[in-house]
């Protein structure tokens, strides 16, 4: 088994919160350099998804949570939730990220804002367009810098 501390993002501040994003990854030895890029950049992009909900679906719930809505209470659960397990507190406390969890925790928040858009002023329930071109940017340039390091160690060998 080998853990690989995976670091990702801007090191400038981004929405008033650290930009750079890092968790800890879990292989066996025989796991193939493809299959861990692109576990890597799943988790990377789910990591970026949750914490851009986190930004634009917290501050309105937190707005509601005074009405004590058992569907505003579900859906700032699901958001505490999720932005807690896809923080870098799981580095710290050496946990590293499923794929299948950080799924799970997205689907979640889907179902929830799916039910809850209108309580929050949103137009529709277009989840997808929560998501910004910003993340996407930066999953990319993980993808791109992650082919790059695979490149350079496959020509090493």
């Amino acid at each position: 088994m080998v853990r690989i501390h995976v670091k990702h993002g801007c090191r400038r501040a981004v929405n008033g919160a650290d930009g750079e994003l890092e968790f800890l990854y879990d292989c066996e030895t025989s796991s193939t350099i493809q299959h861990i890029t692109q576990d890597i950049t799943e988790i990377a992009n789910f990591q970026l998804q949750i914490r851009q909900l986190g930004y634009q679906l917290l501050p309105p719930v937190a707005a509601l949570l005074h009405t004590h809505r058992p569907q505003v209470i579900a859906l700032h659960r699901a958001l505490s939730e999720a932005t807690s397990y896809a923080s870098k507190e799981q580095v710290v406390h050496g946990k590293p990220l499923s794929i299948l969890v950080l799924r799970d925790h997205i689907r979640i928040i889907e179902t929830e804002f799916v039910v809850n858009y209108k309580l929050l002023n949103f137009q529709d329930s277009n989840f997808e367009q929560l998501l910004s071109d910003h993340a996407q940017v930066a999953v990319t340039s993980l993808k791109s810098c992650l082919l790059v390091q695979q490149w350079q160690v496959g020509s090493a060998k």
